[in-house]
């Protein structure tokens, strides 16, 4: 089923606990609340070991909504990455692996594993 924003704006609009609103502003408030709607969606089924399309193609919300709202939350995807790169890159049994073992490994592009790689070594 289509979602149709239309009606439920008119709807919204015609609230009657809202009277004392002007149309602006009601509708203002109908905005608010579909984003506040899409938020709590977004926030409530996010996995953030999935990248933001991945999450957007899931979830039927464009990428830079979905990072929006991360954002929002103060969740940066790129730096959770990092982070566990760094931690699987540093364990033992992973020193001296090939960037190809860690591509395969991590699950990460190999340009984004060579760029990882010379942060860490400070290049």
């Amino acid at each position: 089923k289509d979602y149709d924003m239309e009606k439920d704006k008119r709807q919204f609009i015609r609230n009657p606990g809202i009277d004392h609103l002007s149309k602006g502003d009601k509708i203002k408030e109908f905005h608010k609340c579909k984003s506040e709607i899409t938020k709590s969606k977004i926030l409530g089924s996010v996995d953030l070991s999935k990248t933001t399309t991945q999450i957007s193609e899931e979830l039927g919300y464009s990428p830079a909504t979905i990072r929006k709202y991360l954002k929002m939350e103060g969740i940066d995807l790129k730096v959770l990455k990092f982070d566990e790169f760094y931690y699987i890159y540093h364990l033992p049994e992973n020193k001296g692996k090939s960037i190809r073992e860690l591509v395969e490994l991590t699950g990460i592009c190999r340009s984004q594993v060579h760029r990882y790689i010379s942060r860490i070594k400070g290049n």
